[in-house]
């Protein structure tokens, strides 16, 4: 992808503000351009000559609120949302908890903005009817129950992903498995393998494979607008 953009005479990098570019070993790359209208001009001149871009996924910022009582409503929690952080956009949604001692809770999972979770953050608590709740922002990555791995669902496992992890291996076999498809991947010139450290325990909070994940999970950083003469 690199060498079929760099034949291209209007991808100038320097009046496209190129700040920085980075192959990976599937073929893709990734470009940075200095402002949104350089970003925009570089798009047109990659779909005209065939160069089909990936549209990230911006997720919804959230935040849960742990250990709500069971009999409170919906209308309720947003009616205390409101109270404890004033007209923030907000869309909660009430779960049950699937342990048996949590049986009379719930947890709400709250989509709001980038300005609701900051707000969020600071603050600790919340007062739903007579209980104090605690607020959650941490960022949580799915771990399928079937293979053990991280960043999906047991429904959508694949069976022969979970029969080459399941192995005894010393060290995190997330980051384990990270590296073997790296390893696995046909080779592309100038592209740059990210091999992981393995030495941690699965499950640790400062696993390099976690970290890519909730990375992911945040919301996309918006371009600048164009300088003004």
């Amino acid at each position: 992808m690199l060498q079929k953009l760099q034949n291209l005479p209007a991808a100038n990098p320097r009046a496209l503000g190129i700040k920085k570019h980075i192959p990976f070993s599937s073929g893709a790359l990734l470009v940075t351009c200095g402002l949104k209208d350089q970003a925009n001009q570089l798009r047109t001149i990659s779909q005209e000559a065939g160069i089909q871009e990936k549209k990230l996924r911006n997720p919804t910022p959230e935040f849960h609120i742990h250990q709500i009582p069971g009999y409170t409503m919906l209308e309720e929690l947003k009616e205390d949302i409101t109270k404890r952080f004033g007209t923030i956009e907000a869309e909660p949604l009430l779960l049950n908890y699937n342990k048996e001692k949590s049986k009379d809770l719930q947890l709400a999972v709250v989509r709001t903005t980038v300005e609701g979770l900051k707000l969020a953050k600071e603050t600790k608590t919340i007062r739903v009817g007579w209980s104090i709740c605690k607020i959650d922002t941490e960022i949580y990555i799915k771990r399928c129950p079937n293979c053990g791995l991280l960043g999906h669902s047991e429904k959508h496992c694949n069976s022969m992903e979970a029969s080459t992890s399941t192995e005894e291996e010393e060290g995190c076999k997330d980051c384990t498995m990270y590296n073997k498809s790296q390893r696995a991947t046909a080779p592309t010139p100038g592209a740059r393998k990210n091999i992981r450290p393995t030495t941690h325990s699965t499950g640790s909070k400062q696993c390099p494979t976690l970290l890519a994940f909730k990375k992911k999970s945040l919301p996309l950083r918006q371009p600048k607008e164009t300088k003004n003469d």
